[in-house]
């Protein structure tokens, strides 16, 4: 059960057909202010939110910092908020990574956003269950597991993967800790 199931049960959302831009409510105290976003209390926990997505006209909340009440945002901004406390997750011969934006598409390639990290993924590494297909898209990517690792997408939390930690092990053996 994810962040939107609860926040969906505590603070009301109302969701309807599944439309990635439908809008959708969500309960929200606003905490802090910058010239382009809000960070904003809600039921699944704190996020910053891009003002440009915020429809407060629809809502009920004040756009002022200690404002409570409603907001209007995209639904494909409600499902990152489930997503957003999820790494990247393996299955078989495939990667998902949560909370990807598509910049550009060309013939053969999507120029994407991961985090704050911009790069060109081959189409032929793309999975069709992507929710990351077209320029504009924005959702979960799936990628190959070969392509993630080249891409350095499939490294847990703390941004190392295993082969790093296997070369820092050897290079923290000294020479007079070697057995012979």
């Amino acid at each position: 059960m994810g962040i939107l199931d609860d926040i969906d049960r505590q603070a009301g959302i109302k969701m309807a057909n599944g439309r990635k831009n439908e809008p959708v409510e969500l309960e929200v105290n606003i905490l802090k202010e910058t010239p382009k976003a809000f960070l904003v209390k809600h039921a699944g926990g704190e996020r910053w939110l891009p003002k440009s997505q915020i429809d407060f006209d629809s809502g009920t909340c004040d756009p002022e910092v200690g404002g409570e009440g409603v907001i209007v945002i995209p639904r494909w901004l409600a499902d990152s908020l489930d997503e957003d406390s999820q790494p990247a997750k393996q299955d078989g011969g495939d990667v998902s990574i949560p909370n990807v934006v598509c910049l550009r598409e060309s013939q053969k390639a999507l120029q994407v956003l991961v985090g704050e990290q911009e790069m060109w993924i081959p189409k032929t590494q793309i999975r069709p269950t992507s929710g990351v297909l077209y320029d504009g898209d924005r959702g979960t990517l799936v990628v190959s597991a070969w392509i993630a690792g080249e891409k350095g997408l499939n490294k847990p939390q703390g941004g190392r993967d295993e082969r790093q930690d296997e070369e820092a092990a050897v290079e923290s053996v000294g020479l007079d800790d070697l057995p012979f």
